[in-house]
């Protein structure tokens, strides 16, 4: 490949800095965009099992993650297989 020296290259042989700006924009653009694509989407996050620090298995979530003793009084009267 040959490369002219300065002096050579005519104005109209140089990219617009607007042009090259705007493919730029465009590149970051689609490249994101095949990124995201290529992600599969996650399932919603369910809070039925959980992952104890230093544990390694699930498992199922206590009632109340475990303090029902210390907040029962505040659900008192209240439903709890309805609302739970």
């Amino acid at each position: 490949m040959l490369v002219r020296k300065a002096p050579d290259i005519r104005s109209s042989e140089i990219t617009d800095e607007k042009l090259y700006l705007n493919r730029r924009d465009f590149l970051r653009k689609a490249s994101a965009a095949a990124a995201a694509a290529m992600v599969p989407s996650l399932p919603p996050y369910s809070q039925a099992r959980e992952r104890r620090i230093g544990e390694f298995f699930k498992r199922k979530t206590l009632p109340f993650n475990g303090y029902q003793d210390q907040v029962a009084s505040f659900y008192a009267g209240m439903d709890l297989r309805k609302f739970y």
